[in-house]
C-alpha cells in the first residue's frame, strides 16, 4: 500500500529497500500482464481492440497474398507473463465476425523472368503438391 501511495517507510536499511524494490517491480510486471490479459477479454477491451485492429494499429501482414491485411497480436501461451494469451484473438473474431479478412488464399508461384521455377529445382517450391492438395480438399463440400 505504501508503494502505491508513494509513502516512504520510516525506518529500513538501504539494502532492504533495494531488494524490496526489485521484488515489487517484478511482481508489478506480472500483475500488469494479468490485468491486461483479463481486460482484453472484457466487452470494453474487445471493443477497443476491434477499433485498433480496424485502424491497423498493429500493422499489416508483409506477405504478398495477404494484400495488406491487418494483423492482431496473439499470445503463444496461456502463462503468466504472456500479456495477450491465446484466447484473445479468437474471442475478438467471434464477437466481431465482420472484421475477418475476406481474402481467397493463393499459393505463391516463384518466377524468374516470368517463368515458373521447376518443382525439381533445388531452389524450387518444395512439397507444393501437398499444399495444393490440402487446398483442394478444403474447397470440396463435405458429405
Amino acid at each position: 500500500m505504501d508503494v502505491i501511495l508513494d509513502i516512504e517507510p520510516e525506518e529500513s536499511s538501504e539494502e532492504k529497500k533495494e531488494v524490496d524494490a526489485n521484488m515489487i517491480e517484478r511482481y508489478a510486471i506480472l500483475l500488469y500482464g494479468l490485468i491486461h490479459q483479463r481486460y482484453l477479454l472484457t466487452r470494453n477491451g474487445l471493443r477497443v481492440m476491434a477499433q485498433r485492429y480496424s485502424n491497423e494499429h498493429f500493422g499489416v501482414c508483409p506477405r504478398v497474398y495477404c494484400y495488406q491485411c491487418p494483423v492482431i497480436p496473439c499470445g503463444r501461451y496461456d502463462e503468466v507473463g504472456a500479456h495477450f494469451g491465446t484466447t484473445f484473438p479468437h474471442l475478438l473474431f467471434e464477437q466481431y465476425p465482420d472484421l475477418l479478412p475476406n481474402i481467397k488464399p493463393r499459393i505463391y508461384q516463384p518466377r524468374i523472368f516470368g517463368f515458373r521455377v521447376s518443382e525439381r529445382s533445388k531452389a524450387g517450391p518444395q512439397m507444393q503438391w501437398l499444399r495444393i492438395r490440402s487446398e483442394e480438399q478444403h474447397d470440396e463440400p463435405s458429405h
